[in-house]
């Protein structure tokens, strides 16, 4: 069912540390997309799974790549080349255009979205075009009425109806992966979680550029 590059989204920037340490049990390449990384890093991070240097992106938020265009767009400068020109350029427009996820073969909703609007956002990542795609949905007792939202949202915008089917399998048949999963699951503790954001973001203060003169000033404030 799931084959080639994935995006799966979860409802908050500690579930999206928590499924990337679970998924790095099973040796799946993975990296995280979430707001607490800086736009370039998130640029960089689309780029890698772009050219398959990761296969699966755990997202904590649909509309991180949006918000990426605007801050880049943010990004200006006054045009002095021009006779006391007032006018702006758009610097990153370039780059801005051309941060896309490509070739997404599946997106699966780990946690439901809250709206059908950003249940639109997230699956029409995949399946552009002429190319095929998957969306796969988790959907616990609590979030019924979010799927029917989404279902009546869809059948009044398209028309029709059953638009979203229930995945039929055997869960006989997956006992033992079942178990295994849970084992793993339950071995991602809260203190893990935090760790892995520290980490995170700890590299990233590494690899500041404005931060790397100090660092070099102050070496002994580097290694705590």
């Amino acid at each position: 069912l799931i084959r080639g590059k994935t995006l799966l989204f979860v409802s908050s920037v500690d579930r999206c540390y928590k499924l990337k340490l679970y998924l790095e049990q099973f040796m799946i390449p993975r990296c995280v997309l979430n707001r607490e990384l800086p736009v370039a890093t998130r640029l960089h991070t689309v780029s890698q799974f772009n050219k398959g240097v990761y296969s699966v992106i755990v997202a904590a938020d649909e509309k991180l790549l949006a918000e990426g265009r605007r801050s880049l767009r943010r990004v200006i400068r006054l045009d002095k080349d021009a006779e006391n020109s007032k006018r702006t350029k758009d610097k990153e427009s370039g780059v801005a255009r051309g941060i896309d996820f490509q070739f997404v073969a599946n997106v699966i909703n780990f946690d439901f979205p809250k709206d059908p609007d950003s249940y639109i956002h997230r699956v029409g990542r995949t399946a552009r075009g002429v190319q095929n795609g998957t969306a796969l949905s988790l959907i616990n007792s609590g979030e019924t009425q979010l799927l029917s939202d989404v279902e009546s949202h869809l059948t009044e915008v398209c028309g029709g109806e059953n638009h979203l089917k229930p995945y039929q399998f055997k869960m006989d048949e997956l006992d033992g992966f079942r178990y295994r999963a849970r084992d793993a699951w339950r071995s991602v503790t809260k203190i893990a979680v935090r760790e892995a954001r520290l980490k995170e973001l700890k590299l990233e203060m590494l690899n500041s550029q404005k931060l790397k003169a100090y660092f070099e000033d102050n070496p002994r404030d580097k290694q705590l």
